[in-house]
């Protein structure tokens, strides 16, 4: 079990993480989406790694370090309950905003909550467990959005549509 766990969290906590990061940095917004859109979430993504920038300095004293020590934890069902629903319903809100200038402020939120938890997720322990709950959880919770709400998401529909073949 505890290699099933080192698994869990050094693999797929970690990629989950670094999968909303990177698919935030290039793939948001749309390549169609209006210049304007585009300008707003440059400056929210680079506003939020400032906010990184900040939260590391407030740490100074703390003297993160570097653990590969998984922390002893039970299940968190409440934390893994809220975030499915967060992501669930951030996710859904998602769709609506993606398409105005609004994304900008979102891409400042999201890029500095993962950055700043994909750092604390390595250098502060203490929360580790919290992080695995959370990210999992919102990460159901945006899968079962998009299954049960495919059509709010087109792109990945035409995407899939253009692949296959034409009979």
């Amino acid at each position: 079990m505890n290699d099933l766990m080192t698994i869990i969290e050094w693999w797929v906590v970690p990629i989950v993480l670094f999968y909303y990061l990177l698919y935030l940095l290039f793939f948001t917004p749309a390549e169609e989406a209006q210049q304007l859109i585009k300008v707003s979430s440059k400056y929210g993504k680079g506003a939020g790694f400032i906010i990184l920038a900040l939260f590391i300095i407030s740490r100074k004293t703390s003297q993160d370090i570097f653990s590969f020590q998984i922390p002893s934890y039970q299940f968190d069902y409440v934390s893994t309950f809220l975030a499915t629903v967060i992501g669930f319903l951030f996710f859904l809100f998602f769709n609506t905003i993606k398409d105005t200038r609004f994304l900008g402020i979102v891409s400042f939120i999201l890029t500095s909550a993962l950055s700043i938890t994909i750092y604390s997720y390595f250098f502060v322990s203490e929360i580790r467990s919290k992080i695995v709950f959370w990210a999992l959880g919102v990460t159901l919770g945006s899968m079962l959005k998009k299954m049960m709400f495919p059509e709010l998401d087109p792109g990945e529909v035409e995407k899939k549509s253009e692949a296959a073949p034409s009979k």
